[in-house]
């Protein structure tokens, strides 16, 4: 779910993507992922969840690099430790919060910050 479903969106919308390039002449391509994909991030916990999120995030990152000659934008962000369901009361992010951040960082995504990874505030996260 977490892998596959983002390729199969990106696959089927693509011809969308390249008709529908903004007045700056590019598309967007935004995917919530989690900083617990990170390749540096050794812990073991919830390790399926884990190895998803990573291979979504290097997903993500080969179709940045393939489609920026046709000047589709692709980037990743992280909505931090959001109090939902699995988040939990203990968590310290709003969902109102983590939304709307992601929300900036999907309108302020371009060209130059194709391919990067950043958390919900527009901090750049480690792959």
């Amino acid at each position: 779910m977490n892998t596959l479903a983002p390729l199969r969106v990106v696959q089927t919308f693509l011809p969308n993507l390249r008709a529908a390039r903004d007045r700056a002449g590019i598309a967007r391509i935004v995917t919530i992922s989690s900083q617990m994909g990170r390749m540096n991030y050794a812990k073991s916990d919830r390790i399926a969840y884990r190895a998803s999120k990573t291979a979504v995030n290097k997903l993500m990152q080969g179709l940045a690099t393939d489609l920026a000659a046709e000047s589709i934008a692709v980037r990743v962000v992280d909505p931090g430790w959001a109090r939902t369901e699995m988040g939990g009361p203990d968590a310290t992010v709003k969902v109102e919060d983590a939304a709307a951040g992601i929300h900036a960082r999907a309108w302020e995504t371009d060209m130059d910050s194709t391919g990067t990874f950043v958390d919900y505030l527009g901090a750049e996260v480690s792959w």
